[in-house]
């Protein structure tokens, strides 16, 4: 029989919870020629394009890798592959950087030409499927419609090569500079603003992941990560700066070398960046790594039971002072257990201990703990847990 009931809990999640130290990185396959852009479908196969041996010399094939490790090549009608992205269709799109033009490729592995642009780079698909291509040549953002029309986006000064292109969960754009290190936020209105600079001067590619944005650091050889709630600092996700290597291991012990694109896994558990071999003076061949993150908020069916669906929303206001709603919506009559924790994995607050009929539902926190003690500004997170399925959200508390 089927347990109708569930347990959701508000819990810390931040990254003290999940400390840098705990990533494991590992390589994935052997070498061959992945030295351009990433992008993972929803079956977790990973696509890398082969950019070419240097920055001259285009490479013409689209690489598939399994889950499992296991290379084939998907198409060969690329022109110095860079980045892709996949619509709501599962249509999949990759710029050829030495063609001048975006292809659409099916699923057989055949490329036709899909629309013509300058030195196109990093592609990011928003939830209207419209694509946002960048072009580091012409320092601008190109918008072009599911029919294949250019579209107006605004461009600004903060660009400096743009080559990197992801969206977060709240339809923010944030796009690379390959010529300073700098990451620039975009809001869904177009206005630009920059969010944060990573060192080493030459941020490539970008991935959205679980409330940060990840950055390859080519030339420092190394992983960033910047949250993109709060304090937008960048800490040092994975490799050792300025050191080059294959060396796999925990995330600060491993080594990369000149790190150039990544990606995510469907379920958010795993990060896949393609890495130069250390001992080439080219960049052929390149080899697949896979950084393990054990991210809380995958599904875990271990049990056997069905999971009842449930709805959480971002918390609003968000940042907060005094209060904030917590939405969420329940598909059937649950257990439902609501709590705050800190930054340090202490309960600070019981909201809500009861057994919930199904419907939508709202709790408002004041920022207080159970002793109706304020409590300081910071970030909080509440994660919602149900018969093995979990999801967190962030918030956050200005005093």
């Amino acid at each position: 029989m089927v347990r109708q009931t569930a347990v959701i809990m508000l819990v810390f999640w931040v990254c003290s919870a999940r400390p840098v130290e705990a990533q494991t990185v590992a390589t994935l396959t052997g070498g061959f020629s992945a030295s351009g852009g990433i992008k993972v479908d929803a079956e977790g196969n990973i696509f890398v394009a082969d950019f070419g041996p240097n920055f001259s010399t285009p490479g013409t094939n689209l690489f598939k890798i399994t889950p499992d490790g296991n290379v084939s090549t998907f198409s060969t009608g690329l022109l110095g592959g860079t980045g892709g992205g996949f619509d709501s269709r599962g249509n999949l799109f990759w710029s050829s950087f030495g063609a001048n033009r975006v292809d659409r490729i099916d699923e057989n592995g055949n490329a036709t030409f899909f629309v013509d642009l300058n030195s196109p780079v990093a592609i990011a698909v928003d939830n209207d499927d419209n694509l946002f291509v960048a072009s580091c040549s012409r320092n601008t953002i190109i918008r072009i419609t599911p029919e294949g029309e250019s579209s107006a986006f605004p461009t600004s000064s903060l660009i400096n090569c743009a080559n990197g292109l992801t969206f977060d969960d709240q339809g923010n754009l944030y796009v690379s500079n390959f010529n300073d290190g700098r990451v620039n936020r975009v809001s869904s209105e177009g206005v630009f603003t920059a969010f944060a600079t990573v060192p080493g001067n030459n941020s490539v590619n970008l991935a959205f992941n679980d409330g940060f944005i990840y950055v390859t650091v080519r030339a420092a050889h190394a992983i960033y990560r910047i949250p993109v709630d709060g304090n937008n600092q960048p800490e040092l996700f994975a490799g050792q700066p300025n050191v080059r290597g294959n060396d796999d291991g925990p995330a600060l012990q491993a080594t990369f070398s000149f790190p150039n694109s990544i990606g995510v896994s469907p379920d958010g558990t795993k990060l896949y960046v393609n890495d130069v071999v250390a001992t080439s003076n080219t960049f052929h061949p390149s080899v697949l790594r896979e950084i393990t993150l054990g991210n809380p908020t995958s599904v875990d069916e271990s049990s056997g039971e069905i999971p009842i669906d449930f709805v959480l929303e971002q918390n609003y206001p968000n940042p907060f002072n005094p209060t904030t709603n917590i939405r969420y919506e329940l598909r059937a009559n649950s257990r439902v257990l609501l709590s705050v924790y800190n930054t340090v994995g202490e309960r600070v607050r019981v909201l809500v201990d009861e057994l919930q009929t199904a419907g939508a539902k709202m709790v408002v926190w004041n920022g207080r703990d159970d002793a109706e003690k304020m409590q300081s500004s910071g970030i909080y997170v509440y994660r919602v847990q149900i018969e093995g399925r979990s999801a967190s959200k962030k918030m956050l508390f200005l005093k």
